[in-house]
């Protein structure tokens, strides 16, 4: 129980953190596409390519820590040649998250019509995926706990009517076609 509850408290802190930095990523990213006000006021603090610059640091850290488990299981996977959606994860996000990064180091390498940046894919990704394996995680605790509840509640004990006597016997040693004796409100064996 306690290893349950601390893997699900470090999914959840995972997932708060990523979210601090992806908020602010999205915004930065989305809201000048969609405000002429909000990209002038951008552009009043510095061009593009330094917004970019901003972008890259907000990323680091949403791709390489609190992604950090997806590339480590995704390396893995795909070293094993058995490729999961930890592998889809490292490859998707990598590739958004390089090619923004070269776009952002390296512009003269991009032709300039291709000069896009994708650090909010690559952070909006990592962070929902985190959220998905936390409530994953929660859910199948809550899963086994039940589980435990419900096996504790079968009776160890089951009435058995054998030639016409009724006995009591461990659970295991009912076998087929025994006539089994439930009396209201108890258990069933």
């Amino acid at each position: 129980d306690a290893q349950h509850d601390e893997e699900t408290t470090r999914l959840w802190k995972l997932f708060i953190g990523s979210t601090v930095f992806t908020i602010p990523i999205m915004v930065l990213a989305m809201l000048p596409m969609l405000s002429d006000r909000f990209m002038h006021a951008m552009m009043q603090f510095g061009s593009m390519e330094k917004w970019n610059w901003v972008l890259l640091l907000l990323t680091l850290p949403v791709q390489f820590y609190f992604g950090g488990r997806f590339l480590r299981l995704g390396a893995k996977s795909l070293f094993s040649r058995y490729p999961d959606m930890n592998a889809l994860i490292l490859l998707g996000t990598l590739a958004a998250f390089l090619f923004s990064a070269l776009v952002t180091i390296a512009p003269h390498w991009v032709p300039p019509e291709s000069r896009h940046v994708y650090f909010e894919a690559s952070a909006v990704v990592i962070t929902l995926v985190l959220l998905g394996k936390y409530l994953e995680t929660r859910s199948r605790h809550q899963a086994s706990d039940a589980m435990k509840l419900l096996l504790n509640l079968v009776p160890k004990m089951a009435t058995v009517i054998r030639m016409g006597q009724s006995q009591s016997i461990p659970v295991e040693e009912v076998v087929l076609d025994d006539l089994l004796e439930v009396k209201p409100g108890s258990a069933i064996a």
